[in-house]
């Protein structure tokens, strides 16, 4: 709605005069407690006239603009800064000069006051703006602003969404400030808006969090596919960041036997994360893979750049490492042993031949009531420290000992008995197929004074055929 301003009746009177220097109208015009006037010039397009008034309009247009703005920047950075921090609102104040605003699309309530030629061929146009309709209608704009702000703040829309709203608002606000000026009545809130925004703007992007965890652990000795998943949120409200670029790299590291030169696979790319605000990358391993070391970095700039608040000297990108090494081979060892007594003592006899296995093969014997641990070196704050983690991962193997034909017993003459043939069996537990199996001679041993002491005697040749046994398991598993 256009306003009719009230000129001083001494300007008007200078409007009449068409011979005079454009230049002395303009001297004689000044801004009152009620109104502000915009003057612009232009020079006479014969062929054209259109133009000229076009030209001479915007530039008054330009002018009112300047004259509202006045002290805008300066009274609300006050309170802005009280909010965000003056270091933030430094480089806000100076990201703010480059927002550009088309004038005579934002001013409205105005009215042309005056439109005509004047000497040296020129066209002049002077408009005035009342002040006192252009800061109610304005006051409107700000309130309405303030609930679209408010619903933006408290909404739970995607990560980039929230960016690029709260961006286009603060740039929205910036331009009434700048174009349509800041009544005194609403600065205090004008400026609490414009730091609201900041502060939720720097708090989601130092919120993102970035983590990395292993389908499963690597293992030495075992064909494998692990994957590394990565995963991106906002840590407040938990929301999964899509599609934010991420760049790695890591260094696969394999063991090689006699005392080889180690090797080492170096990668790097970029990945995407999905709607689940996750990447994955896998590592395959021939079962010689010994350490793996990933670095991680989210590309959040490549987000944000184009955005008036983001401000490139600082680091926003998160970055991420982490250090892995390949645990030993973990073998369950279980005893299918109805009689107590001699399971307890195989479970001892046996142990040469694990350790017979373990000095050839990596690896890890434990029982079925163990759960495999492994532990990832992960970087916070520029150190690494040891996290622990519990595998979900199917064991690969399992040694079963199993004992048929089984007598423990003391006869009429007080003579302890223990007989009983051994079988020993390398299981495939995913296929639950057997790889190895070998099935030693009877054993028997007597003796007047105790079990112990039978057992002992039966078990006189068991070593020297344990490492038989030994032996072809470590040729099942490599």
């Amino acid at each position: 709605m256009k306003i009719v301003a009230i000129l001083l009746f001494s300007v008007v009177g200078l409007f009449g005069q068409q011979s005079q220097d454009c230049a002395d109208i303009v001297r004689r015009i000044t801004d009152n407690s009620t109104s502000w006037y915009g003057v612009g010039t232009s020079e006479i397009k014969r062929l054209r006239p259109n133009k000229s008034v076009n030209s001479a309009t915007k530039q008054a247009l330009e002018s009112l603009s300047s004259k509202i703005n006045i002290n805008i920047e300066s009274s609300t950075s006050i309170v802005t800064n009280e909010i965000i921090g003056a270091k933030r609102a430094e480089f806000l104040e100076k990201s703010s000069r480059r927002i550009r605003t088309s004038s005579s699309q934002k001013i409205s309530d105005y009215e042309i006051v005056y439109s005509s030629p004047c000497a040296k061929k020129e066209y002049l146009v002077v408009i005035g703006l009342n002040q006192n309709i252009f800061f109610r209608n304005q006051e409107q704009k700000i309130q309405k602003k303030a609930v679209q702000i408010e619903m933006i703040l408290d909404g739970v829309d995607s990560f980039q969404n929230r960016l690029n709203q709260i961006d286009d608002n603060y740039v929205s606000l910036i331009n009434i400030g700048r174009v349509e000026g800041i009544s005194p009545n609403i600065l205090a809130q004008y400026a609490n808006m414009k730091g609201k925004l900041v502060s939720e703007y720097d708090r989601l992007l130092s919120n993102v969090s970035v983590k990395v965890e292993l389908s499963e652990p690597l293992m030495f000795h075992v064909n494998q596919t692990t994957q590394l998943i990565i995963t991106l949120i906002e840590e407040g409200s938990k929301v999964p960041l899509e599609g934010i670029e991420l760049s790695f790299s890591y260094i696969a590291s394999k063991f090689v036997e006699n005392g080889g030169i180690p090797m080492s696979e170096v990668k790097g790319g970029t990945l995407l994360t999905n709607q689940n605000g996750q990447a994955t990358l896998e590592i395959d391993s021939d079962g010689s893979l010994e350490e793996v070391f990933l670095s991680v970095s989210a590309n959040l700039d490549s987000i944000v750049y184009k955005h008036e608040l983001f401000d490139s000297s600082l680091s926003i990108n998160k970055s991420y490492a982490l250090n892995s090494k390949a645990i030993p081979l973990p073998i369950y060892q279980s005893f299918d042993i109805d009689n107590s007594f001699l399971a307890q003592k195989l479970s001892i006899s046996v142990k040469g031949m694990n350790n017979q296995i373990q000095q050839k093969v990596k690896a890890n014997f434990i029982s079925k009531t163990e759960k495999v641990h492994y532990a990832i070196k992960q970087e916070s704050n520029g150190d690494f420290t040891d996290q622990l983690f519990l595998s979900n991962r199917m064991v690969p193997f399992t040694v079963k000992i199993l004992a048929d034909n089984v007598t423990v017993r003391q006869n009429k003459k007080d003579i302890f008995i223990v007989q009983f043939t051994p079988t020993i069996l390398l299981l495939d537990n995913k296929t639950n197929t057997v790889l190895y199996s070998s099935t030693l001679g009877e054993l028997k041993g007597l003796s007047f004074q105790s079990y112990d002491k039978a057992y002992k005697e039966a078990v006189v040749g068991l070593n020297r055929e344990l490492k038989g046994v030994a032996d072809g398991i470590i040729k099942a598993i490599l």
